[in-house]
């Protein structure tokens, strides 16, 4: 077979067996924060470790209460987070979760974190003990998707945020951006000298 100018098309190897080069080539130039469809590729977005109080659940293996999300911002606005949650889930019995989101850096693998995991534990656990709530750390490429990916459909998620008259603050942004996605939002401000 011969190309219009003339050469011939005789060593050239198929379309077919050029696919899996190409496919190889798009795979190693995946951006993490890319806009569009994702790439089949095999490293989870997150890995997730769940650690549980010493309290007893006796409710929360036959009929569950509400699941209330905390997600760590710092640690005073987290705390008033916590008790607003305590506040609104009096006498419900609820499953209330902490969930500490740590960005990998995507060179490195997501078992090879820059934070130890026993250095976030130590810092957290107290604080998850002191309201009897369960502590998730997950680490991630993207804190937002991260955070979503350890949500249930029936989730409420309980933010504290100091108020700003000027522009939203991290975590209003941040409860909006989930108020966008479907996400039950209750917003807890806090004023300056409480958090």
């Amino acid at each position: 077979m011969e190309t219009s100018s003339g050469r011939s098309l005789a060593g050239t190897r198929p379309v077919a067996d050029s696919k899996p080069a190409l496919k190889l080539l798009v795979k190693s130039s995946w951006v993490p924060n890319a806009r569009g469809p994702r790439l089949g590729i095999e490293q989870p977005p997150m890995k997730p470790i769940t650690y549980a109080p010493n309290l007893p659940l006796p409710t929360r293996s036959g009929s569950p209460g509400p699941d209330i999300v905390v997600p760590f911002t710092t640690r005073p606005l987290t705390r008033a987070a916590l008790t607003a949650a305590g506040r609104l889930s009096v006498g419900l019995l609820p499953l209330i979760r902490i969930v500490r989101t740590q960005i990998v850096p995507f060179p490195l693998q997501l078992d090879a974190t820059p934070v130890s995991t026993a250095v976030l534990r130590q810092q957290l656990v107290p604080l998850a003990e002191e309201f009897g709530a369960h502590l998730q750390i997950c680490f991630t490429r993207d804190t937002r998707e991260g955070l979503l990916h350890t949500l249930a459909k029936d989730s409420v998620v309980v933010i504290a945020a100091r108020r700003r008259w000027w522009w939203k603050s991290r975590e209003e942004q941040l409860a909006t951006w989930l108020r966008r996605r479907g996400w039950a939002v209750v917003l807890e401000f806090v004023e300056k000298n409480n958090a």
